[in-house]
């Protein structure tokens, strides 16, 4: 019975763990904190947007990984994904292309591989920080602080630096480079991005559905659309961390970054200039912030008013058409510049890690090393929101685990 050792206890060592039990290898799990799968629970707002049936699936990673990926989604999609889960017991269901348990819990998806994990006879041992992997002729030696343990294969699955309070230390980095693996700059994605215009503090505490443009140098390179929260600090919602991987990539590169936002999306500013005509007209005496209040939050108004430097209680028919033309002109079109992001403690995910030249799709086995297999965050592969991250996790979980258990 061949031996697999798996470092790493979230989404992808899991499923590597119960893969490489069905095809009847004996498996460890090394986990460093006190229990396993953790930081599925924080996934989804805590109700785990398991995987997204959108096509082609490999549309949510960054472009020049799609082939990488779509080799490896060849063997192990979202349909498996869903498949797999129902086998275990667990019904799901759809928002959209959104796939969630049908408990809207993601403790019930940590509770369905626990379940199989125990029923597959996978051994856990949590609080076992691996600090060395060595290769030996036929074999690898997985070292931690208090013992050392033999396998056939190992998978590397210890996750990201993203929420290092689930395990994620970026530990797994530097095993990765002991046995000579080369890795990219890990930096914080889907996160919070920090900016330079005090116009958010201005905005604090307030929500607004936007459509945000991220611009690189002066060029518009990606569109979203939903809700955006404003900060002390600069700005943050899914809105924004679907802008924020591109974002801080540009940051390494010492670009110049910046988030166009329109404040009202739903209507041409034609139509806001038409409406607000209308409401002068209809009461003269209304002041600029009265007017204003229909169309967005008071705070909001404030602030705007503020920045152009305009009384608030002046009447509204003060200001020409013109200047209301332009008023508005800045809020389809609001410039921020992207100074930074928030730590990797308030990072869902890192984009970089371990280079993608350095495994082999689809199996997942490292080019070096014969019997090492990488799964997961680990290595340079990171997508948007809406399951793309999980649903990596369970496919490069599949595929270590089978092929560490065969051994080919």
């Amino acid at each position: 019975m061949r031996q697999v050792v798996i470092v790493g206890g979230g989404a992808s060592g899991m499923m590597a763990a119960i893969m490489a039990a069905r095809e009847g290898a004996f498996v460890t799990i090394l986990e460093q904190k006190e229990s396993v799968g953790k930081k599925i629970l924080m996934t989804g707002n805590g109700r785990c947007n398991m995987t997204n049936t959108a096509l082609p699936l490999s549309a949510g990673y960054p472009h020049e990984k799609q082939n990488f990926l779509e080799r490896c989604f060849l063997q192990f999609d979202a349909h498996d994904t869903i498949r797999f889960f129902e086998e275990l017991g667990m019904m799901t269901k759809k928002r959209g292309t959104l796939v969630y348990p049908i408990t809207d819990y993601a403790s019930t998806v940590r509770e369905m591989l626990l379940m199989e994990l125990k029923k597959e006879k996978v051994k856990i041992k949590c609080a076992e920080k691996v600090v060395a992997i060595e290769k030996k002729k036929s074999s690898w030696i997985i070292k931690t602080k208090g013992w050392q343990y033999e396998a056939d294969s190992v998978i590397l699955a210890s996750g990201s630096k993203a929420a290092a309070q689930t395990g994620s230390d970026g530990s797994g980095y530097e095993l990765a480079r002991s046995l000579g693996l080369k890795v990219k700059k890990p930096l914080p994605a889907l996160v919070p991005l920090k900016c330079r215009e005090t116009m958010c503090q201005a905005f604090a505490g307030i929500r607004t559905y936007v459509r945000l443009r991220l611009a690189i140098d002066g060029k518009e390179v990606q569109k979203e659309e939903g809700e955006l929260q404003w900060t002390e600090y600069g700005i943050s919602g899914i809105v924004v961390f679907q802008v924020s991987a591109n974002a801080v990539r540009a940051l390494e590169q010492k670009k110049k970054t910046e988030v166009w936002i329109d404040l009202c999306p739903f209507v041409a500013k034609e139509e806001i200039l038409q409406f607000l005509k209308k409401t002068m007209d209809f009461d003269e005496k209304k002041t600029a912030e009265e007017v204003l209040l229909g169309i967005f939050p008071k705070k909001m108004v404030l602030g705007l008013l503020k920045e152009r430097k305009w009384n608030k209680s002046s009447p509204a028919k003060e200001y020409s058409q013109e200047e209301w033309s332009l008023f508005f002109e800045n809020c389809k079109n609001k410039k921020l510049t992207v100074t930074g992001t928030k730590s990797f403690e308030n990072a869902q995910i890192c984009c970089g890690g371990v280079e993608l030249f350095e495994v082999s799709a689809p199996t997942l086995e490292s080019r070096r090393h014969k019997g090492l297999y990488l799964a997961g965050e680990l290595l340079d592969i990171d997508g948007i929101c809406g399951g793309y991250n999980l649903q990596w996790a369970w496919t490069s979980g599949y595929l270590c685990g089978i092929h560490a258990a065969k051994g080919k």
